[in-house]
């Protein structure tokens, strides 16, 4: 009987936030908000149309791959960014865990990018 209370109050909640997406990540259900996911769209539309070579400069460094083909950001969570591209495919991690927000994405993206910067300056020295 605790296990049917239980699945009631989650079906309720479920209606309630007016849940939109789940996704699976580590055995658990976690819920995306309609916000959320309207980040996550937007990241990944961004980073596949306007800064692609962002994109593929990240899947190079990241992946170890030569001159990767047909690069494509597949998905953007809190924890980093996921890309593929002909040779494979490449996790490559946010500094600190990001919130589902265009902000925060963006600012985690941002970091990524400048953090490459630095290394190329460095060893251009």
């Amino acid at each position: 009987m605790g296990k049917s209370r239980s699945l009631r109050a989650k079906i309720q909640l479920k209606k309630r936030l007016k849940i939109t997406d789940i996704i699976f990540k580590q055995g658990d259900i976690m819920q995306l908000s309609e916000e959320a996911r309207e980040a996550k769209e937007m990241a990944l539309g961004m980073m596949n149309d306007n800064f692609i070579g962002l994109t593929e400069d990240m899947c190079a460094k990241f992946g170890g791959f030569t001159n990767p083909q047909n690069v494509k950001m597949t998905d953007i969570t809190e924890d980093g960014m996921h890309i593929a591209c002909d040779e494979g495919e490449v996790f490559v991690p946010f500094e600190k865990k990001a919130e589902l927000t265009v902000e925060s994405l963006r600012d985690e993206v941002i970091n990524i990018v400048n953090s490459m910067e630095k290394l190329a300056t460095v060893r251009n020295v």
